[in-house]
């Protein structure tokens, strides 16, 4: 069995092989091998145990969860309060940053936290002008230091607690128990950065330094309802004219065309506004009382059940049968069953009411309707179908209740009144059910590689302890660790499992050390494992002295121009630090001797 073990770590570290097909390889072949021979490995259903292990599912859920904060934007503002907060000085910005992603990180995945303040990070740069390379790696760091504060922070302590449960520790491990040694650890790596980072990391100009903010700008129509607070109030008071990322080009009254500036007129019902923006910004004023989006061009009635609809690009290709007809005169109500909400065309300052357009050769169509009619886009010839635009749609009405649906859950695991695994699937039924994430993209957002390397290597756990493999280990290493003692061993383990982590998925390593630990922790006679569970826990996800190990440290890899060196240079000697710092702590709470 421990060849076995070092061939499936050996695939991990080399990558030959994908790691999600190595890892639901692993029970295949222990089932065969136990079939064809008498070692007694896994039985069929012990080697799909994996996959309905708590631990998966809740990890299932809590990307969902993840997601309903993300597309409610309850996260989105925070950037511009750092600026303002920090007052122009370069390190509290830093600070101030690093700090809030640590803290949402303890509760929100944290891939996506780091996906969100990647913008947010290259703006301070422009801002304070200097290279990304000085920001970024601290942003994916202080993600790190967050997950590892809280039982939902990461998916490794998921699966640490679902080990440890495994192995008869039926109360598992406290929503905050991982916060009396990563609450210090987070604040020792925040200082570390702050001081000791500021001359180790790179100074590199990248791509992303110069590159603006990139964004793509639609132009759409609102028209003033009947009943309309707007009426009577001159353009300059008004929501419109204050909403960042939005502005108004005309106001068509009638006949008559307002054009700006607007100072002094008051709107009136029925006023249509050619607005241009950011399409989140443009369909938020779709959302306010008295407004009415696209009015000559869009179908309230698909407009009416976000849940059920999405959204999608049209791009008009070169030998399209649209081309010199007007927007409103094509029909995609009628014919295709989408509404319209807003146009884009590159290069070109719009003047004149969208459902007037002329199609050219390149015009992009912002559209709404149900998945069924945009497959039936699909397959026409007139157009492009991109989708994935609704990927980037946040709905900010929504946040309260997906903070109150987070904050609900931290508040009943820590009173103790339901466990992680029953409230996360609650959760995230709420999110869907109250529209904060739309069921389509529930799904979308649940990442399957990362529940098959767990489900794959939980087997491969498994099939350690029914083969006393975990003990062998522990009989060896032991004899060369007597002589340090229990505080020594439990060193070691924090050792082992961070360089375990650094070579493969940090999950893989802990469900491979977390029997390793428990066995060590009785062989030098520790009556409570949890200080060798936490060091397991901790160790996995101290992955700072490489970009593999991490997927946010990939995110920033690019952007920031770094080499894998600057890895090792920044993230070594932290390495070392929280080393040193775990094995000091950790008998404090949880005696050794």
């Amino acid at each position: 069995m421990i060849g076995f073990v070092l061939v499936v770590l050996v695939l991990f570290v080399t990558e030959i092989i994908a790691i999600d097909l190595i890892a639901i390889s692993i029970p295949i072949v222990l089932v065969i091998v136990d079939a064809a021979t008498p070692m007694n490995l896994l039985t069929p259903e012990e080697a799909i145990a994996g996959f309905a292990n708590p631990a998966v599912i809740t990890i299932a859920m809590m990307f969902v969860l993840s997601a309903g904060l993300i597309r409610t934007g309850a996260v989105n503002g925070i950037g511009r309060g750092i600026l303002h907060a920090s007052s122009g000085n370069q390190t509290l910005a830093l600070l101030y940053t690093m700090l809030v992603v640590a803290a949402l990180s303890a509760f929100v995945n944290n891939t996506p936290i780091v996906v969100i303040f990647l913008p947010i990070i290259l703006q301070l740069a422009r801002q304070f002008e200097v290279s990304p390379s000085k920001l970024l790696i601290p942003l994916s760091f202080a993600s790190i230091f967050g997950g590892t504060c809280t039982l939902i922070g990461t998916s490794t302590n998921l699966v640490v607690d679902a080990v440890y449960k495994d192995h008869g520790f039926v109360g598992g491990l406290g929503m905050f128990e991982f916060a009396k040694v990563g609450v210090p650890l987070g604040l020792i790596g925040i200082a570390y950065l702050l001081v000791v980072g500021r001359w180790i990391l790179p100074s590199r100009a990248t791509i992303t330094a110069g590159g603006g903010e990139n964004f793509k700008e639609y132009v759409t129509e609102v028209q003033i309802r009947a009943g309309s607070s707007l009426i009577g109030q001159r353009f300059p008071e008004t929501f419109i004219a204050k909403a960042k990322g939005v502005r108004t080009l005309e106001v068509i009254r009638g006949e008559e065309i307002l054009w700006p500036p607007l100072d002094d007129v008051e709107l009136a019902e029925g006023d249509l506004l050619l607005v241009k923006g950011d399409v989140n910004e443009l369909l938020g004023l779709g959302e306010k009382d008295g407004l009415e989006i696209a009015p000559e061009l869009a179908n309230n009635e698909l407009l009416v059940s976000p849940r059920e609809t999405t959204l999608a690009e049209l791009v008009v290709s070169p030998n399209s049968r649209m081309i010199g007809q007007r927007v409103r005169d094509v029909g995609f109500h009628k014919v295709h069953d989408v509404a319209v909400i807003a146009v884009q065309r590159r290069g070109v300052h719009l003047r004149r009411k969208v459902s007037e357009l002329v199609l050219r050769f390149g015009d992009i169509l912002l559209v709404q309707g149900t998945v069924d009619a945009m497959q039936g886009l699909r397959h026409g010839n007139d157009f492009l179908l991109l989708e994935g635009v609704a990927d980037s749609i946040v709905r900010p009405q929504k946040a309260p209740i997906a903070l109150a649906i987070l904050v609900g859950i931290i508040a009943t695991v820590t009173i103790g009144a339901l466990d992680i695994l029953t409230l996360s699937m609650a959760g995230a039924v709420l999110m869907i059910a109250t529209g904060c994430v739309p069921l389509r993209e529930a799904y979308r957002s649940v990442a399957l590689q990362v529940l098959v390397v767990i489900a794959g290597t939980l087997a491969l756990g498994k099939a350690m302890e029914t083969t006393q493999t975990a003990e062998v280990i522990v009989d060896v290493v032991g004899s060369l660790l007597e002589p340090l003692g229990a505080k020594g061993a439990l060193s070691a383990v924090y050792l082992i499992t961070m360089v375990l982590t650094s070579l493969i998925s940090n999950t893989a390593a802990a469900v491979l050390m977390v029997p390793i630990a428990l066995s060590m922790a009785s062989s030098f006679g520790v009556t409570d494992p949890r200080a060798f569970v936490f060091a397991v826990a901790f160790g996995a996800s101290a992955c700072f002295a490489t970009p593999l190990g991490y997927q946010t440290n990939l995110l920033v890899y690019g952007p920031g121009g770094y080499r894998f060196a600057d890895f090792v240079r920044i993230g070594l000697p932290l390495n070392l630090l929280f080393w040193a710092v775990v094995t000091f702590m950790l008998p404090m709470f949880w005696p050794v001797t």
